[in-house]
């Protein structure tokens, strides 16, 4: 389901159902999948990249799809939710992303779960299209003290 998805939602943007493939089988990705009454509805992936060149990785969603059938009942929001409670678990602050700047329900969404756009990256599909490289805090970096 997840390498048929990436290559129907993704085909504009390149031949990506071989490289979600990759990722997933690397061993360096963590992946969910929505199930709505039972059916495979959407998945999300999310691995380390290097964002910055720095050969530090930091935590990126590589891929979120969700079914035309099962589009716009929450799922996509469900499955950022989902992989940010499990990154939080693990210490990580901050979540990134990449979208087309012609993906504007991509857009919407993560704006709306308060992914913020750090800047735009030419040419960053393999058919051309340029991307926003969008992040969000999971973690608020502010002290907490307890009072006893």
């Amino acid at each position: 389901m997840i390498s048929s998805l990436s290559g129907k939602a993704f085909k504009r943007y390149g031949r990506y159902e071989k490289t979600i493939r990759r990722w997933f089988l690397s061993g360096n990705t963590v992946t969910f999948v929505a199930l709505h009454s039972n059916k495979k509805g959407g998945f999300i992936m999310v691995g380390p990249i290097d964002i910055y060149q720095t050969a530090k990785n930091y935590p990126e969603v590589l891929a979120i799809a969700v079914k035309p059938q099962f589009q716009g009942m929450g799922i996509g929001r469900e499955l950022l939710l989902k992989a940010e409670e499990e990154l939080k678990d693990l210490g990580i602050r901050r979540l990134y992303l990449h979208t087309s700047v012609d993906n504007l329900r991509a857009q919407r969404l993560f704006q709306r779960m308060g992914y913020r756009v750090l800047g735009v990256k030419r040419v960053f599909y393999d058919r051309g299209q340029d991307a926003y490289l969008m992040s969000k805090d999971i973690i608020e970096t502010g002290m907490k003290f307890i009072i006893r």
